[in-house]
């Protein structure tokens, strides 16, 4: 077979394994795309639950509030039953102050009371907002997220009809081209690179350092396989435009 022909198959077998690479690459992707839709799924649903919870906590407040209010009139009221049956004076005296400390400590729990009602009322109205801003993005996860999942078995499926096609082709080739091909691509990630023109200083596209001379004859006149002598990459020269 002409080296010329060999460098033809070379670059297209390369082409193949790139397209591969790519879907691979694609493939590893995906996981990490599904893990971070994951990960602000939880957030979503974190910043919920904390909400709910705080809403329960203002809840449970408020009603420790009323039943302290509850407590503090029942107070007030035997203190002022009591007045009637006090008949010494300082304890008629004790009597008004207690009266007067639990209607003033009342006041200040209704208004307690008052700013939870408040308080659960704007609560209410958020987690409703936030309640609506989960469900749409566990809507759009789910969809996501399905739709990566189609995409992975699509890759799955074209990446193994697309080895199978690239290991046909390869066998059909120089065994021992193939081995070197293959050699310098685990080596290098490319293993065939154009050669460059610089305004007439030529040089390997690969690892950008000159070539000789010699070698970009031998690469032109596609007779034999030519290298690299610094990255050994396999050479050939772009057809002009």
């Amino acid at each position: 077979m002409p080296a010329a022909e060999d460098l033809h198959h070379l670059i297209e077998l390369q082409k193949k394994d790139s397209g591969l690479d790519m879907l691979r690459a694609r493939l590893k992707a995906i996981p990490a795309e599904l893990e971070n839709l994951q990960d602000g799924l939880d957030e979503e649903r974190g910043a919920l639950d904390a909400h709910r919870e705080a809403q329960k906590k203002l809840a449970l407040s408020r009603k420790d509030l009323e039943l302290e209010l509850r407590e503090c009139e029942e107070g007030t009221k035997k203190h002022q039953s009591e007045l009637n049956q006090v008949k010494a004076n300082d304890a008629f005296k004790a009597l008004l102050t207690e009266i007067e400390e639990g209607k003033k400590h009342a006041g200040e729990l209704e208004t307690g009371i008052l700013a939870a009602m408040e308080g659960l009322d704007a609560s209410a109205a958020e987690e409703k907002k936030l309640a609506a801003e989960f469900a749409a993005f566990e809507k759009s996860f789910q969809t996501r997220a399905a739709a990566l999942a189609s995409e992975k078995q699509g890759l799955e499926s074209a990446l193994q009809s697309g080895q199978e096609e690239r290991n046909a082709f390869a066998a059909g080739l120089d065994q021992s081209l193939v081995s070197k091909y293959e050699h310098i691509r685990k080596q290098r990630g490319t293993a065939v690179c154009a050669v460059r023109d610089q305004g007439g200083n030529f040089a390997c596209s690969g690892c950008n350092m000159s070539l000789r001379p010699q070698a970009v004859v031998a690469a032109k006149k596609k007779d034999a396989i030519t290298q690299c002598d610094s990255c050994q990459r396999i050479l050939f020269v772009p057809e002009a435009k």
